[in-house]
């Protein structure tokens, strides 16, 4: 698809769209909000073609539109052998756009407990996001959490996105498993090890690592991992019971995860 920054008058009246708010650009997609009478939607056109990710989220959403905090698409059309996707629009903003905002221990908790109740129904199914940071995570303004970009989530039914080697990742809110490239060893403690780091940067305003992934590999070398915590913190116990190298030392259960806050 290449470079645009509005959309084509043909396709607006192919979709019966009204008025167009906004557009986003994005790595790989454009987003556009938009109306069709007097409801809202999201408009995605793909910038390099609809590739496997980007079909990969597509089937995760479908399947999974009964689940609360995942994003519905209203209907999937071609536009000139391009695939264009209509997603319900989601009034709110992503939670890296509200990391200045101070964030009491106790706001960080109810956040925590709230991204669990989306995600636990996934992990049930043996599935891991496996990229869960601010930009993935979408507060609305009445304090609902809904959760976005699962182009690389681990199906265990599914061999695509790399089986071995690399694993993709996001630096700064990985898994040490990630940063090996131990897909055996990614699961739903993976995520459980990035949703620390999130509550981390919630609560400090800083990577708990490192900033680069070169640092983040060197503390991470390390059995047991140095990071700057307040004695007075209450979520330092969490921090101490996620943080850990060895999966098996993690929470094993969402609510064993939960109680930890």
């Amino acid at each position: 698809m290449p470079p645009i920054f509005s959309l084509p008058q043909d396709l607006i009246e192919q979709l019966g769209i009204t008025e167009v708010h906004d557009c986003f650009q994005g790595a790989q997609k454009y987003v556009f909000i938009v109306s069709r009478g007097n409801e809202k939607f999201a408009l995605k056109m793909f910038r390099y073609r609809f590739n496997e990710r980007d079909e990969r989220e597509l089937d995760f959403y479908l399947e999974n539109k009964h689940l609360d905090g995942i994003p519905r698409v209203v209907e999937v059309v071609l536009y000139k052998g391009e695939t264009v996707v209509i997603e319900e629009y989601i009034e709110g903003l992503p939670l890296n756009k509200m990391l200045r905002l101070k964030w009491e221990d106790s706001s960080i908790k109810t956040f925590v407990q709230g991204l669990c109740g989306v995600m636990e129904p996934i992990w049930q199914e043996g599935k891991t996001h496996r990229d869960l940071k601010p930009e993935n995570i979408i507060v609305t303004t009445g304090g609902g959490i809904y959760v976005i970009d699962f182009g690389i989530y681990k199906n265990p039914e599914d061999s695509t996105i790399t089986t071995t080697g690399f694993q993709p990742h996001t630096t700064g809110f990985a898994a040490p498993e990630q940063l090996s490239g131990d897909r055996d060893a990614i699961s739903y403690r993976t995520d459980f090890f990035s949703i620390g780091i999130i509550a981390y940067v919630m609560k400090y305003s800083s990577l708990p690592f490192g900033s680069t992934e070169d640092e983040i590999r060197a503390t991470f070398a390390a059995d047991s991992f140095d990071y700057n915590v307040d004695d007075d913190c209450s979520l330092k116990k969490f921090f101490e019971k996620i943080f850990v190298k060895n999966i098996s030392l993690r929470p094993r259960t969402v609510n064993l995860f939960l109680e930890e806050l």
